[in-house]
Formats: structure tokens, C-alpha cells, sequence
């Protein structure tokens, strides 16, 4: 038996408990609600929250922190946040004596669905008739270029999400509007995950924490924690 965490670290961390002696249906989840900011309160609030989760629901063997995000997408302020938020949390792991490891957002996905995000972004479209009726020939070129694995920066958020038939140029604009509903899609996704699971969710950061602790059941570090403890 082992106790995973996965944590999709921000403002309102969603934290899934995933007992791997159970049926996925019997993951838990909590919203952790941050607070304080740029002066000390922000890792201390992190800490609070933590123990308490520690108490409520056993101190994990294994706890999969989703990496943040590295550019500066929402301001100065808001990177260092999220990273601070991030550190906060890795830094949990030694102090209570739990096995820890960081995925990329494209990992999981990749762990979880077996599909890379330009591989699904290329299916998800262009796998259908009415994917591909939706588009203009501008969006399914860069599609193409995406799934080719070609320098299109399709992964990176940005603020709103508009309907496709408002994008028309391979421009800043067109690829912060493509960012935006991409990382829609991958919420919509992660959802639907929970609902095939019954995993009951209340917001887009507990579905992300969902599938980051089962995406953590089969990363290489946690099997290697599993051997360690099978030969100990």
C-alpha cells in the first residue's frame, strides 16, 4: 500500500489523496486556499494547511507536485507566487520525511493518456470531420506545425478563452488565443477523467490534482520507492 499526494500548486491548491490499495473511485480531494503573499504569510499558510492535511488524511508516502509555470505569463508578481507557492510545497517533503517528485504538466499528461499534448491537440481536431469543419486553413496549418513538433508555442496560458472562429492570423494575438482554449481543453479533459473515475471534484484544480497522483503511480521514481520499501 502507498499513500500518494498530487498537488496542483496555486492561490487554491488542489491536493488528491490516492491510496493505491483502493479503487480510484476512492480518491479524495481538498482545496487549499493560500494565503498571504510576497512577505513571508504565503509559506507559512502552506505549512498550516499541509499539517493539517497530514492529520486528516496520513502522511503520504509519495507526494507529485505539478512544476509551475516558468514564463512570465500573469506579471512579476503572480511568477514569483507561483513559485514561491511551489517551493513552499517541495519543501514539505524532507521536513516530514516524504518521497517527492516534480512532474511538467506535459509529463503527466503524457503518464496519464499515453499522448503527448501536440499529438492530442492534432487528434482532438483533426480526427473528425467536425474538428476540422471548425477551423480555417491558418488554424489547421498551425496544428500541422504543432504536431509536427515544430516551434509553435501552443502550451503557454493566457487570459480568456475566445470562440476558434475569431482566430485568423499566426500572430501574438492568434497564439494567446489558442494557448487560452488549449489549456481549456486539457481542463476539460482532466474533468472528464474524474467523472470516468467518480472521482467527485469541485473545481479545475482538484481534476488537475487527480490525475497528477495517478500519473505519479507510474513514474519511475515511485517505483523505485516501491522496490526500496519491498526490499527493506
Amino acid at each position: 500500500m502507498a499513500l500518494i499526494y498530487g498537488v496542483d500548486p496555486s492561490k487554491s491548491t488542489g491536493v488528491a489523496i490516492f491510496d493505491t490499495d483502493k479503487p480510484r473511485s476512492a480518491i479524495r480531494v481538498e482545496t487549499l486556499k493560500i494565503e498571504g503573499g510576497l512577505l513571508g504569510d504565503l509559506p507559512k499558510s502552506i505549512s498550516k494547511n499541509m499539517y493539517r492535511l497530514f492529520r486528516k488524511h496520513g502522511k503520504p508516502d509519495f507526494m507529485c507536485i505539478e512544476q509551475p509555470i516558468l514564463q512570465n505569463l500573469g506579471g512579476v508578481n503572480s511568477l514569483i507566487i507561483a513559485n514561491q507557492i511551489f517551493g513552499s510545497l517541495m519543501g514539505q517533503c524532507p521536513m516530514f520525511g516524504v518521497n517527492d517528485a516534480v512532474l511538467a504538466p506535459q509529463s503527466w499528461r503524457v503518464a496519464l493518456f499515453e499522448s503527448s499534448s501536440r499529438r492530442y491537440l492534432y487528434e482532438r481536431l483533426l480526427g473528425s470531420e467536425a474538428g476540422r469543419k471548425r477551423l480555417n486553413d491558418i488554424q489547421i496549418k498551425m496544428i500541422h506545425k504543432a504536431a509536427r513538433g515544430m516551434n509553435v508555442d501552443i502550451d503557454n496560458a493566457s487570459i480568456g478563452v475566445p470562440k476558434l472562429d475569431q482566430m485568423s492570423g499566426n500572430d501574438k494575438k492568434t497564439k494567446d488565443a489558442w494557448s487560452a482554449w488549449w489549456r481549456q481543453e486539457w481542463k476539460r479533459r482532466a474533468k472528464d477523467f474524474c467523472r470516468d473515475e467518480n472521482v467527485e471534484i469541485k473545481n479545475d484544480d482538484e481534476a488537475d490534482a487527480v490525475c497528477i497522483a495517478v500519473a505519479a503511480s507510474k513514474t519511475q521514481a515511485f517505483r523505485m520507492m516501491e522496490t526500496q520499501r519491498m526490499a527493506a
